[in-house]
C-alpha cells in the first residue's frame, strides 16, 4: 500500500486480512503511516533534517496560539463560572445529607419507630 490515505483497499478474505484491510472493509477511512519517509517524499516534507529546527516555528498556528484571543478567554471564564456555580448548587445538597446522617462516608441510616 501507499503510504497516507488508504482508498480503494483489496480486502482479503477474513483469515488473511490485517486490521487495515478489516476497517477498510468496515468503510472507516484508513491512514497507512508505515512507510513515513514515503509520505515525506511525496509532500515534499524533510526526513531526518539536520540540524533540527527548533521547537515552535513562525507559521500560522503558532502566531495565533501566541496571541491571546477572545474566544479562548470567553469560553475559560465561562468554565470557571460553570463550576463555582455546580459547587454551590452541590454545597446545600450535602449540608442536608450530613445533617440527616446519610453521609458518604457513613452509609445510609436505618431509622426504626419507638413505640
Amino acid at each position: 500500500l501507499r503510504p497516507g490515505l488508504a482508498e480503494g483497499v483489496f480486502v482479503p478474505p477474513p483469515p488473511e486480512r490485517g486490521v487495515l484491510q478489516a476497517m477498510a472493509a468496515a468503510g472507516v477511512p484508513v491512514i497507512h503511516l508505515l512507510n513515513v519517509k514515503g509520505l515525506c517524499e511525496r509532500y515534499g516534507l524533510p526526513w531526518d533534517p539536520r540540524p533540527l529546527p527548533a521547537p515552535g516555528g513562525n507559521g500560522p498556528v503558532y502566531r495565533r496560539a501566541s496571541s491571546g484571543s477572545l474566544p479562548f478567554i470567553a469560553l475559560t471564564v465561562t468554565y470557571i463560572l460553570a463550576i463555582v456555580t455546580l459547587l454551590g448548587c452541590a454545597r446545600p445538597v450535602f449540608l442536608h445529607l450530613t445533617r440527616t446522617g446519610n453521609s458518604p462516608d457513613n452509609g445510609p441510616v436505618r431509622r426504626t419507630r419507638t413505640p
